[in-house]
């Protein structure tokens, strides 16, 4: 139970460095700090339940959240999806790389149990 408690903390906050980070992307958004990280955080999520791995959703919520902090439009947008082609890409690759390792892992499981 703790670990899995701890381990959910861990991924909520990567999501959210990942958006802290990510506003050092763009030279419009590089002074936005954790607070409109948060915010981001919070409209990805609700943009990621939206649609299938929130195509399209993510990327419009962030640009609609970005609008109140006085981002301009496009470039909200762009950053919509920068964040999510990001996250997407990680997640991908992550993917693919336990997908590839699964067989050997377990391979090795069975020849210790043995």
């Amino acid at each position: 139970r703790k670990q899995f408690i701890f381990l959910s903390i861990l991924i909520w906050t990567i999501y959210l460095m990942g958006g802290y980070i990510g506003f050092l992307a763009l030279q419009e958004t590089e002074h936005y700090g954790i607070k409109e990280a948060f915010t981001v955080l919070s409209a990805g999520s609700i943009g990621m339940i939206v649609t299938p791995g929130g195509i399209g959703a993510y990327a419009w919520l962030i640009q609609k959240t970005m609008l109140l902090y006085g981002l301009n439009e496009g470039i909200a947008l762009a950053f919509g999806w920068i964040l999510w082609l990001a996250q997407t890409a990680v997640i991908l690759i992550g993917g693919l790389i336990s997908f590839v390792a699964l067989p050997y892992y377990n391979k090795r499981k069975n020849l210790a149990k043995r």
